[in-house]
C-alpha cells in the first residue's frame, strides 16, 4: 500500500503521480513483541526526520509504508491514521497508544490470574 498526502504531485490522469527520483520506505518486520520495539524506533525516526527536515517532513516523510506479521499491524496503524488525518503529526502517538492498550490487556498484567499474590 502507497500513501501519498501531496496533492502536488498530480501530473494528468495517465500518470496520477510523478515518482521521485528517491523515495523513502519504512518497513516493519514480524516477531510479536518486536512490534512494540518497532514502535519506539519509528518514534525516533519519526523524531529525527522532522528535527532534519523541518517544514520538508510532513509531505516526505514515507513514500512506502509495509510490513509482515505484527509490522503489518504496524504499518497500518500508521497508514489508517495518515488516511484519516491528512499528516503525520499525531501518528507516534496513535502507534504508541496502540501498544499501551495491548499491555495493558494481556493475562500478565491483570490481577484476577496472579498466583498467591
Amino acid at each position: 500500500m502507497e500513501v501519498r498526502i501531496n496533492k502536488e504531485k498530480h501530473v494528468s490522469e495517465d500518470k496520477p503521480y510523478k515518482i521521485p527520483l528517491k523515495q523513502r520506505a519504512l518497513v516493519f518486520q514480524g516477531g510479536g513483541a518486536l512490534g512494540a520495539y518497532e514502535a519506539g524506533a519509528f518514534k525516533a525516526i519519526y523524531n529525527h526526520i522532522i528535527e532534519m527536515k523541518a517544514k520538508e517532513a510532513e509531505e516526505n516523510m514515507f513514500d512506502v509504508i509495509a510490513g509482515t506479521s505484527i509490522g503489518a499491524i504496524n504499518a497500518t496503524i500508521l497508514v489508517d491514521y495518515v488516511i484519516k488525518k491528512g499528516t503525520w503529526k499525531g501518528s507516534v502517538k496513535a502507534l504508541e497508544d496502540f501498544w499501551n492498550e495491548m499491555k495493558n490487556i494481556t493475562w500478565a498484567d491483570n490481577e484476577e490470574y496472579h498466583v498467591g499474590g
